[in-house]
């Protein structure tokens, strides 16, 4: 008689150990693709009525833009300072942050342009451009 024996594979595709649960699922994260549109859609530029001239530095010590807070902190990642001058605006839970940055300005590595900082809820999508 022959014994049967089950095996189940506890690597992925790129031989890192796969979880309980996407070995019960038959699934592998590194060969997930993702689609791009869901993430397009949730970035379409919302409309945002009015925009409010400030500074980082005025966002994250002022109650006015207590809402703006975590994106301004986000930006000053980004390699600019606290008295950099921006305009922020909001529609829901889109929030804009927008800085047009000088010629001798070399933050973020651009020399000039606009720079729109976006982040809807407490996801943060850093610089989309122009």
């Amino acid at each position: 008689m022959w014994n049967q024996y089950s095996v189940m594979a506890t690597t992925s595709c790129i031989g890192t150990q796969l979880s309980l649960k996407e070995m019960t699922l038959g699934l592998d994260r590194h060969d997930l693709v993702s689609d791009g549109k869901l993430h397009k859609a949730e970035l379409q530029r919302s409309h945002i009525a009015k925009y409010h001239s400030t500074t980082l530095g005025k966002i994250l010590s002022s109650d006015k833009f207590i809402k703006f807070d975590m994106l301004a902190r986000n930006v000053l990642e980004e390699g600019f300072d606290m008295k950099t001058p921006c305009e922020v605006g909001s529609a829901g839970k889109y929030q804009e942050l927008k800085i047009r940055a000088k010629k001798d300005n070399q933050a973020y590595g651009r020399s000039s342009g606009l720079y729109r900082f976006v982040q809807v809820g407490t996801s943060y999508h850093g610089d989309l451009g122009e």
